[in-house]
């Protein structure tokens, strides 16, 4: 529930809209508990942009909920999230000087962690 209050309260203050039909779930253990943790992937609209927020809630500190911004229109497009060894991957396309705007071509993926109740990306 926790994750869906943090959403609740960021299209309160940021008047932005939550695209929930491109939520995508992955739960699994993060922390090393034993004890599978939720990871949520989706897409905020305000206008014409859009952006791409990983939301992080450990199953050893539930209340607390972590989330990022993962770029959007024009940046880059996560595409899908995957857990493996207590890692986030995200994957997905950077735009090209030549892209549309609707269509990023370049692949990328992204690894985080969580350190110290924080999520940092690996580079």
């Amino acid at each position: 529930m926790s994750i869906e209050e943090t959403i609740r309260d960021m299209v309160h203050t940021n008047r932005d809209w939550e695209q929930a039909r491109s939520r995508t779930y992955q739960q699994r253990d993060i922390d090393g508990d034993g004890i599978d943790d939720t990871v949520l992937l989706t897409t905020f609209e305000h206008g014409n942009y859009w952006r791409r927020e990983l939301f992080v809630c450990l199953s050893s500190s539930p209340n607390k909920v972590m989330h990022t911004n993962l770029g959007g229109k024009g940046e880059r497009q996560a595409d899908d999230v995957a857990i493996t060894n207590q890692t986030i991957i995200i994957t997905g396309k950077y735009y090209s000087a030549d892209d549309a705007m609707c269509c990023p071509s370049l692949p990328y993926e992204s690894t985080f962690l969580v350190v110290d109740g924080k999520l940092v990306e690996k580079k």
